[in-house]
């Protein structure tokens, strides 16, 4: 059987795979829609470059991302593969601002 949450239940869930959650969720603050679109770029970011986008620090571990000590700079140089254009940088960028109230959507 299911039935539906109620939109405090939902709000207060944390489901999926820690490296595509977002900073504010890996906080300790409810999930909105805003974590939803930083998924679709760390989505985007995977499909286009075969790996998770966190994956791309040198000193990235699981246990950063469980332990909420991990830095979310998308800026950093050399983040993106050479073959991204300046258009996919710039809808990734959007996609995984670690401010929600600025991330596009």
């Amino acid at each position: 059987a299911t039935r539906k949450l109620s939109e405090c239940e939902a709000g207060s869930r944390i489901e999926g795979t820690a490296i595509y959650l977002p900073p504010e969720v890996l906080k300790g603050n409810a999930a909105t829609y805003a974590a939803d679109y930083w998924a679709l770029g760390c989505l985007i970011f995977q499909l286009l470059a075969g790996m998770p986008p966190l994956r791309i620090h040198k000193d990235f571990d699981l246990d950063s991302v469980a332990n909420r000590s991990v830095s979310f700079t998308v800026e950093e140089k050399g983040l993106f593969p050479d073959h991204f254009t300046p258009e996919v940088k710039c809808i990734i960028r959007g996609l995984l601002d670690k401010d929600r109230a600025k991330r596009l959507g």
